[in-house]
C-alpha cells in the first residue's frame, strides 16, 4: 500500500496545512501526489457513473504523471480498482445515510 498519501503524511507529522505543496515543508512527495491523483480519478469516475478499465485508468494515471514529471505511477489491477470502487461506494453510502450532526469516523492503520 501506499504510506504517503494524506493520512500517512498526517501520521508522519505532518499539519494539514503542509499537505498543500505550498508550505515551509515544500513540495509534497511523489507518492502523496501519485495517491491524490488516483483519488481524483475515482472521483471523476464516481461522479460520471462510469468505470474506466485498467487499461484506460493507468494510462490516464501515466499520462498526468508524465506531465507533471513525476515518477511513472504503479499500474492497478482490475481487481484492485474493483475493490477501491467497492469501498469508495460503500463510504458515499454510510455518508449519505449519516444523520445530521453525526460524525464517520475511519481507521487507517499504517503497516
Amino acid at each position: 500500500g501506499y504510506r504517503q498519501g494524506f493520512f500517512g503524511l498526517i501520521a508522519e507529522g505532518w499539519d494539514i496545512d503542509e499537505t498543500t505543496g505550498k508550505s515551509a515543508r515544500g513540495r509534497l512527495p511523489d507518492e502523496a501526489l501519485e495517491v491524490e491523483h488516483f483519488v481524483s480519478s475515482f472521483t471523476v469516475e464516481w461522479n460520471s457513473h462510469a468505470n474506466w478499465s485498467a487499461a484506460d485508468f493507468n494510462e490516464q494515471a501515466a499520462a498526468f504523471a508524465k506531465m507533471k514529471r513525476l515518477p511513472e505511477p504503479r499500474s492497478l489491477s482490475e481487481q484492485e480498482l474493483k475493490e477501491v470502487r467497492a469501498r469508495f461506494a460503500d463510504l458515499a453510502a454510510r455518508w449519505r445515510d449519516l444523520p445530521e450532526g453525526e460524525t464517520l469516523q475511519l481507521e487507517f492503520p499504517l503497516l
